[in-house]
C-alpha cells in the first residue's frame, strides 16, 4: 500500500478542520445509530416485562445490536414466539451486523481531504476475515447511504416490534399500541 493515495503527494492531504462538514455526515450517522440502540433497549425491556430500572442495568452491558437482537430472540422464544417470528428477527440481525459494519467505517476511519483536489479520503484499516488497508476514496453520498440504510433498519425494527407485541405481548401493551394507532385491532400481517 501507498502511504499516499494516487494523485495525491506528501502535502496535499489535512486531517478534518473544525467545521467541516464530514463531521456533519459522520455525526448523523453515530447518532442514527444511537437511535437503533435504544429501540432495542425499550424492546428488551417490554418483553422482559421487569422494573425499567434493573431492566436497564442488564441492558447496559451489551454492547452492540447483535447482543441484544439474540436477547430478544430468546425472550421471543420464552414468551412462545412463532417460528415466523423467529426467523424474521434472526434476519434482522444479520442486518444488524451488515449495516453495523458499514456505520464502524462510517465512524471509526479516519477522513482527509486533499487541499489541491478536494477529494476526500479515508484510512481502512481491518482485519476481518481478510485485510484491508490502505486510502479509500469516501464522499458525503457515500456517507449519507449508509444513514439511510440505518433509518431504514430502524423501521424494520419498528415494525418487527409492532409484530412482536401483537404476538407475544401483554394484553396492556397491545391494547397501549392499538390506542395508539399502531396495532390493528383483529390481525397483524406477515
Amino acid at each position: 500500500m501507498s502511504h499516499i493515495p494516487d494523485g495525491e503527494d506528501d502535502y496535499s492531504l489535512r486531517t478534518l478542520e473544525d467545521g467541516d462538514p464530514h463531521y456533519i455526515a459522520i455525526g448523523k450517522v453515530a447518532y442514527s445509530w444511537s437511535k437503533l440502540e435504544a429501540l432495542l433497549d425499550g424492546f428488551i425491556t417490554d418483553l422482559l416485562r421487569g422494573e425499567d430500572d434493573a431492566t436497564q442495568c442488564v441492558i447496559a452491558q451489551l454492547i452492540g445490536p447483535a447482543p441484544r437482537v439474540r436477547a430478544m430472540i430468546a425472550l421471543a422464544r420464552l414468551r412462545g414466539g412463532s417460528e415466523g417470528l423467529v426467523t424474521d428477527m434472526n434476519k434482522f440481525g444479520r442486518e444488524c451486523t451488515e449495516i453495523g459494519t458499514k456505520r464502524n467505517r462510517v465512524v471509526h476511519d479516519m477522513v482527509c481531504v486533499s487541499m489541491t483536489t478536494g477529494r476526500s479520503f479515508k484510512i481502512l484499516g481491518t482485519a476481518d476475515k481478510k485485510l484491508e488497508y490502505g486510502w479509500r476514496l469516501v464522499t458525503d453520498d457515500d456517507m449519507k447511504k449508509v444513514l439511510a440504510e440505518i433509518e431504514d433498519l430502524i423501521e424494520v425494527g419498528r415494525q418487527l416490534f409492532f409484530r412482536m407485541t401483537f404476538e407475544i405481548g401483554t394484553g396492556e401493551q397491545k391494547k397501549l399500541l392499538q390506542q395508539l394507532g399502531i396495532l390493528p385491532l383483529h390481525s397483524f400481517p406477515s
